[in-house]
């Protein structure tokens, strides 16, 4: 697996790291053809992230965009390069080269201290950037933008420039610096534009997280996209076998396959 995680506490006098548990959930969703070979296109989503959800100016899905952004962009390169969202919430900044989509990472604590205490905890996503977040974060990358043109006036920026070719080396990142609660905090996580999926990772064991500006969640969550090898090569023969090659370099303890066959489904 490309993600890696670090995570620091940020006073050993508060918490030890041996009071908690950090449990990191999630998966890398990928597209090939019958000869294995990755396919491109995953920037696409299907559903929308709650309205509350941030993310990198023009890649949103399901929030409003930060218009003062736009606005800027606007005045500095004569042009936005790509509309800001549509009525529903959906970015438009362009991208190249996505075979991996990283969806819906969350990250859970589980404690028992009596008292918060104070983490910091940085993700790194090699080969990809991490595109949208909750609770706001503390620090990480920033997409990269044009070079400004000399008259934005008559020589707006082209839209081509401001495209994310992940071909090329990527390495994303985010940082969270949040209290993790003690159980008996009954920290009031609804917010006005929960959805099923987001009410599902919600679990009643776990403790939630507050930042500083009082966000709060049972969870740290985090999605992105980009290209690189996740190891399984999986491919179909014209006897329509299926094989899948493990080139990770290490083992693969458990695997789940099913086919889908009209009403007809397998499992194996």
């Amino acid at each position: 697996m490309k993600t890696q995680i670090l995570l620091s506490i940020a006073s050993a006098a508060v918490c030890s790291a041996s009071d908690y548990q950090l449990h990191e959930w999630g998966t890398f969703t990928t597209v090939s053809g019958s000869d294995g070979v990755l396919l491109e296109g995953l920037q696409r989503e299907e559903e929308q992230l709650p309205p509350f959800v941030h993310s990198h100016f023009g890649m949103e899905n399901g929030q409003a965009g930060d218009f003062a952004e736009y606005a800027r962009i606007l005045k500095v390169h004569g042009t936005a390069g790509f509309a800001p969202p549509r009525m529903k919430g959906i970015g438009e900044r362009p991208v190249a080269s996505v075979t991996v989509k990283m969806e819906t990472p969350v990250i859970y604590f589980h404690s028992d201290e009596k008292k918060a205490f104070p983490v910091h905890v940085k993700v790194g996503f090699e080969g990809g950037t991490i595109s949208q977040w909750y609770p706001q974060r503390s620090g990480g990358e920033r997409l990269p933008e044009p070079v400004p043109p000399l008259d934005p006036a008559t020589m707006p920026t082209p839209l081509a420039a401001w495209t994310l070719d992940f071909s090329k080396p990527w390495r994303g990142s985010i940082e969270w610096q949040v209290e993790v609660l003690p159980p008996s905090d009954n920290a009031i996580l609804f917010k006005p534009g929960d959805n099923v999926g987001w009410l599902r990772a919600r679990q009643p064991v776990t403790n939630a997280i507050r930042t500083a500006t009082g966000e709060s969640e049972g969870y740290l969550f985090y999605r992105g996209i980009g290209r690189f090898d996740p190891g399984l090569r999986t491919s179909v023969d014209a006897s329509e076998t299926l094989h899948l090659a493990n080139q990770s370099g290490g083992d693969i303890p458990y695997a789940l396959v099913f086919e889908q066959s009209g009403a007809d489904i397998r499992w194996a």
